[in-house]
């Protein structure tokens, strides 16, 4: 969806200045409004393209086995980034060219 609403996003700004005689040098003031109305256009269009062709809006997160392990409440980043800490000074995680990770590496993979 964020691929159609950047192709469209200027488009409809470009037609709303041309159909509502808006222009930044007439009435600056009424640039913000001009831009509110392009995104609401925009999200019209979306939910009409939703309806229309629903195949290519279906979610693709389902197609990945979900991990039966989960994080207890009480876990803290402390905890998260000890375990990372771990896994970085035991260099057993390499990268495919054999050379130890990067702890920054380590840490956005884990997404801590």
């Amino acid at each position: 969806m964020a691929f159609y609403y950047a192709i469209f996003h200027s488009d409809y700004i470009d037609l709303n200045r041309i159909m509502y005689g808006l222009s930044k040098k007439k009435m600056p003031y009424l640039y913000p409004i001009d831009e509110a109305i392009g995104l609401l256009n925009n999200e019209i269009r979306l939910v009409e393209w939703r309806i229309k062709y629903p195949e290519q809006f279906k979610s693709h997160f389902n197609k990945q086995p979900f991990s039966p392990l989960y994080l207890a409440d009480k876990t803290n980043l402390i905890d998260i980034m000890e375990i990372i800490s771990g896994l970085f000074l035991s260099k057993h995680i390499v990268y495919k060219n054999d050379k130890p990770t990067f702890l920054s590496d380590l840490s956005k993979v884990t997404g801590a």
